[in-house]
């Protein structure tokens, strides 16, 4: 097995680590002669380290133009760090969709425009329960935004403009979790595999001990894995405040 460098730790290095620590040099089976049992072992291993792992080395940041209610996530994105517009903007906070339609909601009934035999047409305290306080809509910048499946609803949301002239956008700045997804190819790598290494290969190896029915070793390396989660969970959280205590921050009321 060749040395791991300052590059990082590839696939086909994580693989001949696996099986060094297995003592094992096939792990072929009648079945299937020619199965690599590690490809599931580091899918599985994966799937467990997405669902935990929140480590500063998966954090990317994107640009997205925001051109209408919904705009779709990155095909990698996890979870989301944090969500601002570009340019200085001020960060977005997180609503569920329901806010979300009460907000739309108030701004179609309540526009002065909007007449006849219908809810909106009425004094709001005929309908108190069913049209609930809401922010303002304001111009259409947004402030807010909700997840749904693999796209982004915005609130407010812009509208092209009525008068011919091309739209200027707004553009949101995604900082998010990447999902992490190990290329199949002997030297792929990702940022988790290069940083912490022993996440993957003690990760790998929890599922590698039923395959050999090798159960005593379940709780080895389950120890040892959940203790690298814990380590790469907190190094992420020291570098948020950089070694300063977290301040308390007051807001005047009056």
């Amino acid at each position: 097995m060749r040395q791991w460098g300052a590059v990082g730790v590839n696939r086909a290095q994580l693989r001949s680590a696996l099986m060094a620590w297995l003592h094992r040099g096939t792990l072929r089976t009648p079945l299937a002669p020619d199965f690599d049992a590690t490809t599931g072992f580091i899918a599985l291993c994966e799937q467990d380290l997405n669902e935990r792992l929140r480590a500063r080395c998966m954090i990317l940041r994107t640009a997205q133009e925001i051109d209408g209610q919904y705009s779709t996530l990155p095909c990698d994105f996890l979870e989301m760090f944090d969500l601002r517009l570009a340019g200085g903007g001020p960060p977005l906070t997180y609503v569920t969709r329901e806010t979300t339609a009460n907000a739309y909601w108030q701004s179609v009934n309540n526009n002065p425009g909007n007449q006849g035999d219908t809810i909106g047409a009425l004094p709001p305290d005929f309908y108190p329960i069913i049209n609930p306080p809401a922010y303002p809509w304001g111009d259409g910048t947004p402030r807010r935004f909700s997840i749904v499946g693999a796209e982004i609803e915005w609130s407010p949301f812009p509208s092209p403009p009525t008068n011919g002239t091309a739209p200027n956008w707004p553009v949101a700045e995604l900082a998010y979790y990447q999902r992490q997804n190990l290329d199949m190819a002997d030297d792929a790598t990702n940022n988790v595999l290069s940083t912490y290494p022993a996440i993957y290969i003690y990760g790998s190896l929890i599922h590698a001990a039923p395959f050999l029915r090798d159960d005593a070793r379940v709780g080895t390396w389950q120890k040892l894995y959940d203790n690298a989660i814990a380590g790469a969970n907190a190094e992420a959280e020291r570098a948020r405040t950089q070694g300063s205590p977290i301040r308390q921050t007051y807001r005047r009321l009056a």
